[in-house]
């Protein structure tokens, strides 16, 4: 605009760019833009389907840097490995820090793989500066569903019937090939015991979840309640949860206060191989334990 007159009118076009989005986490802020590389996101639809008693399973393979193995036990913590090396031992030393609806520390059995909207994943080391050391090994932050505002009542059921087995086990010698190494050191052959089969089992596994949500522009509410029992492919090893969660929000003040109150509730019944043995696994001596022994003993004990 040429400067020749006293008075100049100019307007301006708009140019909305995505660059100034402002991100919310933890108790800072930043744009999208610093904080594309480390934050991904997974939506409920894009979640992994199938039988799992851990939410973070939903992951498995959906996030680059995650990495997950499970366990044949149902009543065993799948290992997660989100920042630095990866490991197959259990324990909370390698799980990553999870914040559930802005609390952080909460465990993951309070909520149902069913209740879940999405799930963000932080893989860097900003995380740390947000949430302090427990954050060394990443974030995974879980927000839940909550009640619409159509000022409708919706309710919704889900559930799953599913078999857990073992795809394929060890070929280990059996009684007769074992017989001339009997004979040969005076061993009595018993039996011919094919202990994979004594051990391991198809486990049976169902899920129920019953959810309602609703509300209106002001106050939003939802339930849910969510049974799980799973069987384990290891005899004797079993767990059952039953997870319950009601989520209250409204606005008041003329619309400048927001009143929010979560109930999350979880009872769970596991049972687990016994470990008399010094702590062996089960898994490992139904490899070793020789078969000319007997299942039973002589008094059918």
């Amino acid at each position: 605009v040429q400067v020749n007159q006293s008075a100049i009118n100019v307007v301006m076009e708009e140019d909305s760019q995505t660059l100034d989005e402002v991100v919310v986490v933890g108790y800072g802020s930043m744009t999208r833009k610093d904080v594309t590389s480390s934050i991904t996101t997974v939506k409920a639809d894009d979640l992994n389907v199938g039988v799992y008693t851990n939410p973070a399973q939903l992951l498995q393979g959906k996030v680059p840097g995650l990495t997950i193995a499970n366990t044949s036990d149902p009543n065993g913590s799948a290992s997660i490995s989100l920042r630095g090396t990866s490991s197959l031992r259990e324990g909370a030393a390698m799980e990553p820090y999870y914040v559930i609806d802005g609390v952080p520390g909460v465990s993951l059995s309070l909520i149902a793989p069913e209740d879940i909207e999405s799930i963000d994943v932080l893989r860097d080391a900003s995380a740390t500066a947000i949430y302090g050391s427990k954050a060394a090994n990443g974030v995974i932050i879980v927000t839940t569903k909550k009640g619409s505002k159509n000022g409708k009542t919706n309710v919704n059921y889900s559930g799953y019937v599913a078999i857990d087995n073992t795809l394929k086990t060890l070929d280990m010698m059996n009684a007769s090939e074992l017989l001339a190494y009997a004979n040969a050191n005076n061993v009595n052959n018993p039996a011919d015991t094919n202990w994979q089969d004594e051990v391991l089992r198809s486990g049976f596994s169902h899920n129920h979840n019953i959810s309602i949500n609703g509300g209106n522009e002001k106050t939003t509410y939802s339930a849910s309640l969510n049974y799980i029992d799973r069987e384990g492919v290891v005899r004797g090893t079993s767990m059952d949860r039953i997870t319950a969660r009601s989520f209250l929000q409204t606005k008041t003040l003329k619309d400048h206060l927001d009143l929010s109150v979560s109930v999350n509730a979880s009872i769970t019944n596991k049972q687990t191989a016994s470990t008399e043995n010094q702590g062996r696994s089960v898994l490992d001596a139904m490899y070793y334990y020789n078969p000319l022994v007997p299942v039973k003993n002589a008094d059918g004990s």
